[in-house]
Parts: C-alpha cells; sequence; structure tokens
C-alpha cells in the first residue's frame, strides 16, 4: 500500500507546484519565475524532470508542463499544471502550506502492474507542507505514509473521469469512474468520496466480464485508520476508529455475455471501524505468494492463525443492506432466473448483532418435465464465531504442536450460534417419472427450522434448540416408495410434521433439564418426552478428558414424562389392520385393550405401579386421545449408573421409581 501512495503523491507534488500567489504579483519576470521553479529543492525532491514552466505576466497564469516522476516503487507523469488566480509565492517556499487551486491535465500514474490515468484533476484550496509531500514520496514505512497523508489538505479534486487498469496474472480488468469528486481532505479524512457512475470490464481466459453501477459514495472516509489497519503496529490505547461513516451503490450490473447476467438494485452499508492488528495486513503479504500445493511452515501458519484470531477485536461495524438482486442464466436452453429481495448482516461489535440473514429468495428453473420453483422467506445466522478456535490453534503451534495432534479436540470447536430458516416451498417434477408419462409434482413445504447451540463451555454447548416446523409433502400418487405407500394406505394424501429438542444445563442445581424432545404431525398426533439428568457439574466441561468422563460417569437419572396425545394416526392404523384382518376397527381396539391390562403385569409384576401403567395404556387404546406416564427416581438424587447395572428384570427397574400412569 506504501507504495500505491508514494506513486499516488503525485497529486501532492501538483499542488506544491501552485501553493500561494502574492510573491508574485509584484515580480512578473517569466526568466525569474522558470528558474525558481527549475531551481526549487522541494520540486527537485519530488519531480526527476520539469519540462517547462511559462508565466502570464499580466493575468498571473502559471502553467508547469512536463512533470516526470521515476522511482522503486512506478513512474508519474503530469502533461501540465494550470495555476488559476492565486499567488505562487509557495511553490519554492520552504514551507508549501498555503492554499491553491489549480487544474491538472494528461496524468498518469503507473505502480507495479496498476496505471491509474486521468484526462483532468480540478483541485481546489490545496496545500501541503514540504516535509510531509517528501515522505509521500520518500517513504519507507507505513508511518511516513501516515505523516504524508496527515499534511495534505484541499476543499475538493473533481474528475470527469478517472481510469484504473489492473494486471493479475493473465487478465487484465480496466475500471472507469465518472464524475468523480473527492471532498474535504484535512487530516487525512475525506468528508466524501463518489462517482456518478463506474464500469469495469475483465479480460480473461474464460471470456470477458463487465460491472457497471450508478452512484457510487463513501462518507467520512479516513484514509490514515486504513493505513493503519493495512500495514501499522497497534500503540498502547488505541482503539476501534471509524475507517467511514457510511457509504452507497446503486444500480450495479454484472454480466458475463452468453452465460450469467446479475443485477442489484442498492447496497448500503452503516459505519466500519477499524483498529491496528498484532499481525497487519502487510505482513501477509509472503503467503500469497505460495503455490498451489505448498505447505506453510509453522511459523507462517501462525502468522495467518493469529492474523485470522486478531480480526475479531480490530474490526466493528453498523451492518450492511442489500436489496433487488436479480440473477439469471444465459445460453443455450432454458435458464434459472433468481432473485433475491434482501441481503442484511454484520460482523459484529457495533448497532448490529453479528451474523447474516437472506430474505425473499425465488428461484425458477425450467426443465423438460417441468419448471422448478424454490422460495425462501428467510435464512439467518448469529452468534458464530471462530476466535476460540484460532486462539486454540496458535496456542499449539506455540507449544509445539504443529500438526494438533495434542490438543484437546473440544478447543477447536468454533463458537455455535443459531441457525434459522423460514417459509420454504419448492415445486418439482419427479425426477424417476416413468419415460413417456406426465411427471408427478413434489410439493413441500417449510413452516420454519431452527437450530441453537449456545453457552458453551470448553467448547461444549449447555443449552441445545433444534425445531422443525411444519414440514409438509404432498404425496404423489403414483410412486414406488413404500413409506409414502404405506403413508396413502393410512389415508394421507399429505404430510405434516414437526419436531422440537430443547435441553438446558442449570449450575446451581446441577441438572441437565430436557425440557422436550417430541414429534407430530396434522391429524396424526403428537408424542412428547421430557425429563432431567442430575450431578451434572461443571467439571464435566471444564475437566479434562479423562477428569470429564469419570465425573460424567456420577451422572443420576431423576425423572422423565412421556406425554401422547392422538390426532387421527391410531384410528388410520386401526382401520388398515382392520382391512388387512377382515376384521371391525372395534375388535382389534378391544383386543389391544385387553393384552395391555393383562400383558403388562405379566412383565412388571404385581405392584400398584405397575396396574396404573397396564390401566392407562389400555384404556388409550380402547379410547386413544392422551396418554400421560410420570416417573421420578425415589433417591431424591436419582437414579445412578451402578444401580442401574444392578437391574436384573423389569420389576427390579420399577422398584426404583414412582410412578403416575393416565389417560383420558
Amino acid at each position: 500500500m506504501g507504495k500505491v501512495l508514494k506513486a499516488a503523491g503525485v497529486t501532492a507534488g501538483a499542488i506544491a507546484l501552485t501553493a500561494g500567489v502574492h510573491f508574485y504579483a509584484a515580480n512578473s519576470a517569466e526568466t525569474r519565475i522558470r528558474d525558481s521553479v527549475m531551481a526549487s529543492t522541494a520540486l527537485r525532491g519530488v519531480f526527476t524532470e520539469i519540462a517547462d514552466v511559462s508565466v502570464n505576466p499580466i493575468t498571473g497564469k502559471v502553467v508547469v508542463s512536463g512533470l516526470k516522476l521515476k522511482t522503486s516503487a512506478g513512474t508519474a507523469r503530469i502533461g501540465k499544471v494550470t495555476h488559476r488566480g492565486a499567488p505562487l509565492g509557495g511553490l519554492i517556499s520552504p514551507a508549501l502550506a498555503a492554499e491553491s487551486s489549480f487544474t491538472m491535465d494528461d496524468v498518469e500514474i503507473t505502480t507495479g502492474t496498476t496505471t491509474i490515468s486521468a484526462e483532468e484533476l480540478v483541485v481546489e484550496a490545496a496545500s501541503v507542507d514540504e516535509d510531509g509531500l517528501q515522505e509521500l514520496f520518500d517513504a519507507d514505512a507505513i508511518r511516513d505514509v501516515i505523516d504524508g497523508l496527515k499534511s495534505l489538505s484541499f476543499k475538493s479534486i473533481r474528475s470527469p473521469e478517472i481510469t484504473v487498469e489492473q494486471t493479475i496474472g493473465k487478465e487484465i480488468a480496466t475500471t472507469t469512474y465518472r464524475d468523480v469528486a473527492f471532498e474535504g481532505m484535512k487530516n487525512g479524512k475525506l468528508t466524501r468520496v463518489a462517482a456518478l457512475a463506474y464500469e469495469q470490464s475483465m479480460k480473461a481466459e474464460a471470456g470477458p466480464m463487465t460491472v457497471k453501477a450508478g452512484i457510487t459514495e463513501a462518507l467520512g472516509l479516513d484514509l490514515v485508520v486504513i493505513a493503519r489497519f493495512w500495514g501499522d503496529r497497534p500503540n498502547p490505547g488505541d482503539t476501534l476508529a471509524p475507517a467511514y461513516d457510511s457509504s452507497r451503490m446503486e444500480n450495479m450490473s454484472f454480466s458475463i455475455p452468453g452465460k450469467v447476467e446479475a443485477t442489484i438494485g442498492r447496497v448500503e452499508s452503516g459505519a466500519v471501524r477499524l483498529k491496528p492488528m498484532a499481525t497487519p495486513f502487510s505482513s501477509l503479504a509472503a503467503l500469497a505468494g505460495k503455490k498451489p500445493g505448498e505447505k506453510q511452515t509453522p511459523q507462517e501458519a501462525k502468522l495467518a492463525i493469529d492474523f485470522l484470531r486478531d480480526i475479531y477485536s480490530s474490526i466493528s461495524d453498523d451492518g450492511f443492506e442489500v436489496r433487488d438482486i436479480r440473477i439469471s442464466g444465459k445460453g443455450t436452453g432454458a435458464q434459472a432466473e433468481s432473485r433475491i429481495a434482501r441481503a442484511s448482516g454484520s460482523f459484529g461489535g457495533g448497532k448490529v448483532p453479528s451474523g447474516f440473514k437472506l430474505e425473499g429468495l425465488a428461484v425458477d428453473a425450467p426443465s423438460p418435465g417441468g419448471a422448478t420453483t424454490v422460495k425462501l422467506g428467510s435464512l439467518s445466522t448469529e452468534g458464530f464465531s471462530y476466535s476460540t478456535m484460532l486462539a486454540a490453534m496458535s496456542k499449539a503451534i506455540d507449544a509445539g504442536d504443529v500438526d494438533m495432534k495434542k490438543i484437546d479436540p473440544r478447543t477447536l470447536i468454533p463458537q455455535l450460534g443459531t441457525i434459522t430458516i423460514r417459509g420454504v416451498e419448492i415445486d418439482t417434477p419427479d425426477p424417476k417419472a416413468p419415460a413417456g408419462a406426465p411427471p408427478e409434482r413434489y410439493n413441500i413445504k417449510l413452516g420454519g427450522f431452527t437450530a441453537g447451540a449456545t453457552k458453551q463451555i470448553n467448547g461444549i454447548p449447555t443449552e441445545l434448540a433444534f425445531a422443525l416446523d411444519n414440514l409438509a409433502l404432498k404425496l404423489p400418487e403414483n410412486t414406488p416408495d413404500d413409506t409414502i405407500k404405506q403413508l396413502k394406505a393410512l389415508g394421507y394424501s399429505t404430510l405434516d410434521v414437526s419436531a422440537k429438542i430443547a435441553a438446558k444445563w442449570n449450575e446451581p442445581t446441577k441438572e441437565l433439564n430436557l425440557s422436550e424432545v417430541s414429534v407430530g404431525g396434522v391429524k396424526m398426533g403428537t408424542a412428547k418426552l421430557s425429563g432431567s439428568i442430575g450431578n451434572i457439574g461443571r467439571e464435566v466441561f471444564e475437566g479434562d478428558i479423562a477428569m470429564a468422563q469419570v465425573a460424567l460417569f456420577g451422572a443420576t437419572a431423576k425423572s422423565l414424562s412421556l406425554k401422547i396425545e392422538n390426532t387421527g394416526l391410531a384410528e388410520g392404523l386401526l382401520a388398515m389392520q382392520a382391512r388387512t384382518q377382515g376384521r371391525t376397527a372395534d375388535e382389534i381396539r378391544a383386543e389391544m385393550g385387553t393384552l395391555a391390562a393383562m400383558g403388562i403385569p405379566a412383565i412388571l409384576g404385581p405392584s400398584d405401579d405397575a396396574k396404573s401403567i397396564a390401566n392407562a395404556i389400555a384404556k388409550f387404546l380402547a379410547k386413544p386421545q392422551t396418554l400421560t406416564i410420570d416417573v421420578t427416581a425415589k433417591n431424591a438424587g436419582g437414579i445412578g449408573i451402578p444401580d442401574i447395572a444392578t437391574v436384573g428384570n423389569p420389576q427390579s427397574a420399577l422398584a426404583l421409581v414412582n410412578v403416575k400412569a393416565s389417560a383420558n
């Protein structure tokens, strides 16, 4: 970055050429002006060639032409600089701080494989001091670049068009910015940077590519903050500082002719804040030159890991939003069309929590068997981070464990969060339809899906949440699938199921509470299980693996509850059995109730609890509505693994618990 800024300092050199005017108001001799400019120590310290200087003694117009610069960073050329009506005294003075306005024509800066060019740059009220100018051009360290940026100031720089050409391998990218404005530069910070339009074209082996956009704007752009983040080391007391206050881009399009066309209505971003990292971006330049498959040294691996870890504390933002995304395939045959109403998210640390959200996705994919359509109401993630995993990897490398063979695998678990999906609908033809026959269509809907693993201790989540809401499938009329055939035999033309898991560790009571494990279906019923496991202390999570296993071995079963609600599945099963056996559903129901009333006590023994279970199940089978069975350990501390190991039969197991069973 320092090299780019060296070359970009040509603008500052041009500022120096026109800083101040009053010194020459009374000295209009062109020869004297020319000799003074050509002999200027400040200018000669920057430019390697100045072809000519001319002055109009009546109007005070001064033109300096043929400026050239060549350094190890690259080359720069300015066709001419025209001073527009302010005194020129600061031009050769030791301090080039007087404000001046001027126009630069035919500007070209080349550094590495990048060339920046502009036919015209109009500069208003600009100034720079000589030391800052020299630091920009002769910078050997990022601090020189930063000090040079702080020395620049101007009211505005405007250009009808600026072109940037970059060569990346065998690819050439040309970007043209139109109606460009840089406004309010002071102490390295710009009030506003904007282009009313830009277009980028790329020549690549895979074919040409074009990107276009309407207005592109950033407010409060701080080049010093960005430069420090790029290559400076942190100082004590460094805090996050705004790199820019906001940005926007409108009416963007992307095109690979004959393959893909895409448009974006608007991209907006809130403030982004940065601070220098212990491992800055510039330190990773050596890793970028690695050949594919070339193994990193332990030092290089640690450098990359520390860099990634440091990012989490060195960047914060107030979120971004992308609206009205449209993507379409082009070429031969039917092509997919995709639309996204809104994408938003944040790295975190600012006004918006970290995470990502996609809303209003729709995909249409034509095919010979009929179109496939996909709709998604929303998909979001929150709370995920790899910082803890990266910290563990860095620590292992420091200890000499480069291959991570000795590391506790729990420390490599990243910080987990929550994934949420809402409003999915897929409609597609059966890919296995017989040839020549109209294909069946599959229609799948999902009301919602949530999966969360949070509040981790040593990588292990202590709170789990899983929910599947209304996964619905319209069953095809003709299918070879045996499961679908069975469901249709039960009388279902659609399948609509839901499921849920919720568990949480309670540290004060040392209990793992399973608040719900359930599965159910529309016009079927619901089965719900809950319970608690005791003697789960913090050592289960925090101890080493051996101690954690010992602690887990001491866990106890304290309670278990089962609740079954029938809303139609039982009747379907009875009807199907009745058809199969040539009997009535009432006959089968009565038989099953009798078997339960007699068979369960024979297995569990003649205890009151066994009779309670048998009576409740028999009543439920006779008239299936709701069945509830609650089991609690007689020992307040729960039933331990050693107790379970000594149980020889169901009757002995039943003696360890209290049971309540009911049906209605």
